[in-house]
């Protein structure tokens, strides 16, 4: 029998082998892959995540959210119209997050692994000042 426990199992394990090719990161702590199980089994029996997850400064809290939008699109539940909105309180803070996710997204810009998971713009890291600033602004502006 197919469950949910089988399928987070195996879509943490694929998040795991893309962090290793696009971040160098040999495997997630322990940690890591309990927060992403109980997030994706929330998921599963909400069917939504809506709320705020924290973790100890240093564990990793950037990898779990970038595995979080790497799963759930793997198991096809987010579309390219969807947002999700990470927030940090630093600039520095705010830059670290913006590489970290241009190196976990920028391989299905290009389909690097050839594994047909190619999606032109869908993964766009976006400053929320500067970029989302300008196009409200712009949409405002027509309305």
């Amino acid at each position: 029998m197919h469950t949910p426990g089988q399928d987070i199992d195996e879509v943490i394990s694929w998040v795991e082998q893309h962090f290793k090719r696009s971040l160098d990161i040999p495997w997630l702590y322990e940690r890591q892959k309990e927060a992403l199980r109980e997030l994706l089994g929330k998921f599963y029996d909400e069917n939504r995540i809506r709320g705020v997850f924290q973790m100890p400064t240093g564990v990793g809290k950037t990898i779990v959210a970038a595995g979080l939008i790497l799963a759930l699109y793997k198991l096809k539940f987010l579309r390219w119209k969807d947002i999700i909105l990470y927030l940090t309180p630093r600039r520095t803070l705010r830059r670290q997050v913006e590489e970290k996710f241009e190196k976990v997204f920028t391989p299905f810009k290009e389909d690097l692994y050839g594994n047909g998971l190619y999606i032109r713009n869908v993964f766009e890291v976006k400053n929320l000042i500067r970029d989302v600033g300008r196009e409200l602004n712009c949409y405002l502006s027509l309305w």
